[in-house]
């Protein structure tokens, strides 16, 4: 699980040209604007990553309330801002007393933030089943910026690199005969009003999952009108693959199975932008996924990079596996 707030250094700091108060300071892979003599190199601060929402209840917030109390990526005198750096000081305000910190300490509950979540999303979702199935794992790509350091994980190892798409993510599964359907979070009953049943009727997922004879699962992005803005401009809501998973030996797919998989089933697919061995600086990826358009020439969400064969990250405490959000995107729609 992403940690929303941590005990961060400022690495570097540099000049806003035309700004005289503020500054640039880069924590872990972003750009966040400070305040002028506030910080110097190698001090803590608290850092919340982009796209939260901040406990609206504690005054050392309150100038994020025009925001609706969201940290979102903004430019400021043609600097890009992602995320919030706050002084300890803060931290102590919030928490009632000092206490030691180190880097990386997660503070996330003390300061009370929280991620966004799109409530228009929640809509979708119908009639509720129960929770999300223990068998199967909730997609969450953890954000190669809030963990840089899990790039050298992939140093060396033949990757690939897909196009993160905008809309709501689904998982369809069959387990012992028996097919379900979930959003983010939930299972749901079947109707055929909901989006997620919808996606399941039109591409025939429980007759394809059954003909594999495994208990198996997929997910995607759904996509189309009614769906984030449907910032891809289609004509009908689609699917767009990005995980197969095997229940019984709970574990992902290799991407040339992943390929052959959907590729037999005709199931759509994420697109490949990118495969070789990896040797990306995260600068690099950073202006790879800044490139990124949709067929309609507006800013595509980001990037997805995997290693081809499926590895477990000491660093992210799961898959070796992460996105980087196109800052164009983010500055266009408010991430």
């Amino acid at each position: 699980m992403t940690k929303l707030a941590t005990i961060e250094k400022i690495t570097e700091i540099k000049a806003i040209e035309k700004a005289d108060r503020i500054l640039a300071a880069k924590v872990l892979g972003y750009w966040t604007v400070i305040k002028k003599d506030e910080y110097k190199v190698g001090d803590f601060c608290v850092f919340h990553v982009p796209d939260t929402v901040a406990d609206s209840t504690k005054p050392q917030y309150s100038f994020l309330e025009k925001n609706h109390w969201r940290i979102k990526c903004c430019k400021l005198r043609g600097q890009i801002s992602q995320g919030l750096a706050l002084p300890l000081k803060d931290l102590f305000q919030i928490a009632g007393k000092e206490f030691e910190v180190f880097e990386g300490m997660d503070v996330s509950e003390i300061v009370g933030i929280t991620k966004y979540e799109n409530p228009a999303l929640a809509k979708l979702s119908g009639d509720v089943k129960g929770l999300f199935p223990p068998f199967l794992i909730k997609t969450d790509e953890l954000s190669l910026r809030t963990y840089n350091s899990a790039l050298v994980e992939f140093l060396g190892l033949e990757c690939y690199i897909s196009t993160k798409n905008d809309g709501a993510s689904g998982t369809f599964f069959i387990k012992d005969n028996v097919f379900g359907v979930c959003s983010r979070n939930l299972e749901l009953k079947e109707d055929d009003t909901n989006t997620y049943w919808r996606i399941a009727k039109k591409y025939g997922i429980e007759e394809k999952l059954c003909q594999t004879g495994k208990n198996i699962s997929i997910q995607g992005e759904i996509i189309g009108p009614g769906l984030q803005g449907n910032k891809m401009g289609l004509s009908e809501i689609a699917l767009s693959v990005f995980n197969v998973f095997d229940i019984d030996t709970h574990s992902y797919f290799n991407y040339d199975d992943f390929v052959a998989f959907c590729d037999k089933l005709e199931l759509p697919r994420v697109k490949e932008i990118w495969r070789g061995i990896f040797n990306f600086s995260l600068e690099e990826l950073i202006n790879l996924s800044n490139e990124q358009k949709y067929e309609n020439n507006l800013p595509a969400e980001g990037i997805v990079l995997r290693p081809c064969i499926e590895k477990y990250s000491p660093i992210l405490e799961g898959r070796l596996s992460g996105k980087i959000i196109n800052e164009n995107f983010a500055l266009k729609y408010g991430l």
